[in-house]
């Protein structure tokens, strides 16, 4: 019986210790955590809801909050904070923040699949961390005679052999990455650029870039600031609707719908995403807008845009 009390008592310190109570989250109002992957999206929250849930969960170090859109980001990790009205950011101390940690599968490798980094020269540990903190990598396999880490685009088949050792994230922790396909498009904003990675990551899906620079009219796209886009395997619309509605572009941007059918100036169904300045922060509110929805905007530009 004294056994099964220590045991119950040392676990529950643990857990404690951890996360809960006695992890209180540190808040930053004006700041929001930008540039990472997040493990959850939840909508219609409040605050103190956002704040508890992170504060609750082993997996989340760190949140934001959209205290007017009500949205809560958990975050996979604790990075770069921005400033911005109407956010708030939360943090759990140091010694709250639970890694991730790797389950270690002695004898068995993964085969079958992609790979995002093959590395040479390198000890187990070092194979398992480096995986660990990296967020594209759910899986890894080393070979101890060869000392070469493979870290796995996803989890997959598992084989036996010696000399072998299998990394697998926890579920809970992996978390989906999307990817951006330029083809022969080409954009010269590195803030649009991190942005369309930005949209990649919150969709889990392939943003794929149809036009950037051009020559014409449009200021924005001749100089580079400005993209055309679809999303693989998601309606344009969808997109549009979730990326207004998920609080990732709330500054600095112009969104456009077009719409076949609706407006006689453009083909096909896409997203033009422009950028109000090059780099630099202009503090302007991202407007939102649907063609077609009035006769002023069936064929619109930014100087005649009906915002949403």
């Amino acid at each position: 019986m004294r056994v099964k009390i220590l045991v119950f008592l040392v676990f529950g310190l643990g857990a404690n210790y951890v996360y809960g109570q006695n992890c209180p989250m540190e808040r930053r109002p004006g700041r929001y955590y930008v540039l990472g992957p997040d493990t959850r999206t939840i909508y219609s929250m409040t605050e103190e809801q956002c704040r508890t849930t992170c504060q609750n969960d082993a997996k989340c170090p760190a949140a934001t909050y959209h205290t007017t859109k009500r949205v809560c980001w958990l975050h996979a990790n604790v990075r770069t904070l921005a400033h911005g009205a109407n956010w708030v950011a939360f943090m759990k101390p140091e010694r709250c923040q639970e890694r991730c940690q790797m389950e270690r599968t002695p004898g068995r490798y993964y085969v079958l699949g992609p790979d995002t980094r093959t590395i040479y020269s390198m000890t187990e540990e070092q194979c398992r961390t480096t995986c660990q903190n990296d967020a594209k990598c759910p899986a890894a396999t080393y070979h101890t005679t060869k000392r070469v880490c493979w870290l796995h685009a996803n989890v997959r088949t598992l084989a036996h052999g010696a000399n072998w050792v299998a990394f697998t994230k926890p579920e809970g922790c992996r978390v989906q990455r999307g990817e951006v396909s330029y083809g022969r498009s080409v954009v010269n904003s590195q803030a649009l650029k991190i942005t369309l990675q930005d949209i990649a990551n919150f969709l889990g899906a392939t943003v794929v870039v149809h036009s950037g620079v051009r020559q014409g009219a449009d200021y924005y796209h001749s100089v580079g600031q400005a993209a055309d886009i679809t999303v693989s395997g998601i309606d344009t619309k969808t997109v549009w609707d979730r990326l207004k509605s998920g609080g990732i572009m709330d500054n600095e941007y112009f969104v456009m719908y077009h719409a076949p059918g609706q407006r006689s100036c453009s083909s096909g169904t896409h997203l033009h995403i422009a950028r109000w300045e090059m780099e630099n922060m202009s503090g302007r509110t991202t407007c939102w807008v649907i063609e077609g929805t009035t006769p002023e905007n069936t064929c619109t530009s930014m100087s005649t845009s009906i915002c949403h």
